[in-house]
């Protein structure tokens, strides 16, 4: 499968120097193809190699991650919230994996546990660090806290913390 992945692409190997400066972590070729086939749009064989990958016991919360993300993207909710929970048991302070999996759970309506992951995403107070890196954590986590306070039909609520998400996005600055 790597090897179709190499002749699919003829600028993979430039594409894998460049994905692997972003994910240094990613050790697994079959893990990188995959994330390179969802990058690259092939979310079919994206979510193939990362279900053979769960199939075959990985407990790498980014392979549950990335597949999670990709149910959603796909409206596949069920299998987001199995797969993404699954994803929370590795790592439960993993708030990457708690946003989409909250997400997941206000798409199917299910808001009160939608509100649950979101609270427990909250860094503690001795995270909270001013890098871009958290910014963008609190950003995401505002902007899901936002879409669930609309759904919910509190708008005044969900209106601050919108705001407070294009505060914090560090690539936005203050409203």
């Amino acid at each position: 499968e790597h090897r179709r992945v190499l002749q699919q692409f003829g600028e993979y190997e430039h594409y894998i120097r460049c994905r692997r400066g972003r994910d240094r972590d990613v050790a697994d070729p079959a893990e990188l193809d995959s994330l390179v086939l969802l990058d690259l749009g092939q979310r079919e064989d994206g979510v193939q190699q990362l279900e053979t990958l769960v199939r075959g016991g990985v407990k790498a919360a980014d392979v549950f991650l990335a597949l999670g993300n990709a149910y959603l993207e796909a409206g596949r909710l069920d299998d987001a919230v199995t797969v993404l929970s699954e994803g929370v048991q590795i790592a439960p302070a993993a708030y990457n994996i708690r946003i989409p999996l909250a997400r997941a759970y206000r798409l199917k309506g299910e808001l009160a546990r939608a509100g649950e992951q979101l609270t427990q995403a909250q860094p503690p107070a001795s995270a909270q660090q001013a890098a871009a890196a958290y910014q963008k954590l609190e950003a995401s986590l505002n902007t899901e806290w936002g879409a669930l306070r609309l759904a919910e039909g509190r708008l005044p609520e969900a209106a601050a913390v919108l705001e407070k998400a294009i505060d914090m996005d560090p690539n936005h600055g203050p409203a």
